[in-house]
């Protein structure tokens, strides 16, 4: 609650170690009457009357990185084909490793490893492309990710060690847990 002048619901937990790893507008509730569990997921139902009544999402594992977009794209690929793609999502701020963007559109992975795809919501320079978007949105021709490193999709099978000793992305932390958010 405290998060960035604090205000907001929590709609997912999800450790590192054992990622729901679901698309944030799948019906996948985990432990929904429990908000304090180590996994937790809000049930469809409460996830459309929250996004009716504010205006913010963020999608953050501690530290310094997070994203913060509207709270309608929670519900961004509902629509889309039910293999794995990306779509553009527009983020107020976007801060990774270091790097801030702000009001900027990112190539977003939508769908999670259960979903037919490698993480739910990732973003990397890889998947600009597939999007139509510059690759490289973080600094001119440096890449941020590793390949595949699926940034704020807490896989515990995706690491990011681009560099030598790697700058270790927030949701690549041992310990990390991401945290779904709305106010």
């Amino acid at each position: 609650m405290q998060t960035a002048d604090g205000g907001w619901t929590l709609v997912e937990r999800s450790p590192r170690q054992q990622p729901i790893g679901r698309a944030l507008f799948a019906d996948v509730a985990v432990n929904p009457e429990t908000p304090e569990s180590s996994r937790f997921r809000i049930k469809q139902a409460a996830i459309e009357l929250l996004v009716a009544q504010t205006t913010e999402m963020r999608i953050d594992c501690g530290g310094d990185d997070y994203l913060l977009t509207d709270s309608a794209a929670i519900f961004t690929g509902k629509d889309g084909p039910p293999q794995c793609f990306s779509e553009a999502v527009t983020y107020k701020e976007a801060r990774l490793k270091g790097f801030a963007l702000m009001n900027t559109a990112l190539c977003t992975g939508i769908l999670g490893e259960q979903d037919g795809g490698p993480g739910a919501w990732h973003i990397d320079e890889a998947s600009q492309e597939e999007c139509s978007l510059p690759p490289f949105p973080w600094d001119f021709m440096v890449p941020v990710t590793s390949p595949g490193a699926d940034a704020f999709a807490v896989d515990a099978a995706v690491l990011d060690d681009l560099q030598d000793p790697p700058p270790i992305h927030d949701c690549h932390q041992g310990t990390a847990v991401r945290v779904v958010m709305l106010r």
